[in-house]
């Protein structure tokens, strides 16, 4: 008996169809996003700056402290328009306060040419004892001096009358020297210090021995007693608004007694 066997090979074919491989990616075909850059350039606003109040100044010193705020000044020269020592600003435009862009252009107005003689400025002076005390009650009230030469109680006066007295070892602190008498006083709005006064004046002040005089001064002003009294005022012509004098009563040996505040009265 013969037994055939048969043996079946299975085989691989070229043409039986084989995995399907991924093909691999070329840098043809990587898409890249392009980067966008956003940077957002904020436009810087013009700093601005407050014009400052120069008024009352010499002009060099007016134009100094508007080139420190960041302005330009420009000045113009007015012969005799006022009674304010010549080179002083007595006019800016802008106005004071005003808010502009830094380097914006100031105008100032500047008298020149003062007439003396027309402004009634020829007044008599003090001693140059009494010079030198009223240089010294001027600079304390300045802030620029601790105390005033004074050597017991100084008594203050408003408009020639008593509103207080100061004991000698509070002389040196300021709030003392606000006073008041009642009703009041000029029409001003109480305590009134002679100091206040003094430092906030900005323009010249002269010391003379001429008693204070304004057409729209009322009852007894000065102080009745002249005899050593020196008076410190402005030096130019004040309105009925805005006139002030200072008196000090000065004795023998430079110390001063009595202070006595002027205003007049609108």
């Amino acid at each position: 008996m013969v037994v055939l066997a048969v043996y079946l090979v299975s085989g691989c074919s070229d043409d039986a169809p084989g995995a399907s491989l991924p093909r691999e990616a070329t840098s043809s075909d990587a898409s890249s996003p392009t980067p966008t850059t956003s940077s957002t350039v904020a436009s810087a606003k013009p700093q601005r700056t407050r014009v400052p109040d120069v008024l009352g100044r010499s002009r060099d010193a007016a134009q100094t402290r508007l080139r420190a705020a960041g302005l330009e000044p420009r000045s113009i020269k007015v012969p005799g328009a006022t009674c304010e020592p010549e080179g002083t600003v007595f006019e800016q435009r802008p106005a004071p306060g005003r808010t502009l862009p830094a380097g914006s252009v100031v105008v100032l107005r500047v008298n020149a040419e003062v007439d003396l003689e027309a402004c009634d400025l020829d007044l008599p002076p003090a001693s140059l004892d009494d010079q030198r005390v009223a240089d010294l009650f001027v600079a304390f009230a300045r802030g620029r001096r601790d105390s005033i030469p004074a050597d017991a109680p100084v008594d203050v006066y408003l408009g020639g009358r008593l509103a207080s007295t100061i004991d000698n070892d509070l002389l040196g602190e300021r709030a003392e020297w606000g006073v008041c008498t009642e009703p009041g006083y000029a029409g001003r709005v109480c305590p009134l210090s002679p100091l206040d006064v003094l430092r906030d004046h900005r323009g010249e002040l002269v010391v003379t021995s001429a008693p204070p005089s304004h057409p729209c001064l009322h009852g007894d002003q000065p102080l009745p007693d002249r005899d050593g009294v020196a008076v410190i005022a402005a030096a130019t012509p004040r309105s009925c608004v805005d006139y002030f004098a200072v008196e000090l009563g000065i004795n023998d040996v430079g110390q001063i007694g009595r202070v006595n505040l002027v205003l007049t009265e609108p």
